[in-house]
């Protein structure tokens, strides 16, 4: 068997999924405390007539899906080598 022991970073990703709230409650509070401040800038500034805040508000909503879709494309790159691993380790003619 190959032996492929998993990287610093891999570990600390695993990690950090294990240590993920996993209640519904919880998620809500968090995306709560994402949108939340991002909507209510971009109404104030509909409701005001203001650009700025219109601005404020679609780039801190911006800001947050670019900061959830780099964090799914860094996740899906550890798990990939994760999964490589644990299956190389396992096949016998690996």
């Amino acid at each position: 068997m190959v032996d492929s022991p998993l990287t610093d970073a891999e570990r600390r990703y695993l990690d950090d999924l294990r240590k993920l709230p996993s209640s519904i409650p919880s998620r809500i509070l968090g995306w709560t405390i994402e949108l939340v401040p991002s909507i209510g800038l971009f109404t104030f500034g509909l409701l005001s007539d203001r650009r700025l805040f219109l601005i404020l508000g679609f780039v801190s909503l911006l800001y947050f899906a670019v900061w959830r879709m780099y964090a799914q494309l860094r996740g899906f790159r550890l798990i990939q080598g994760i999964y490589e691993k644990r299956l190389a380790q396992g096949s016998p003619d690996a």
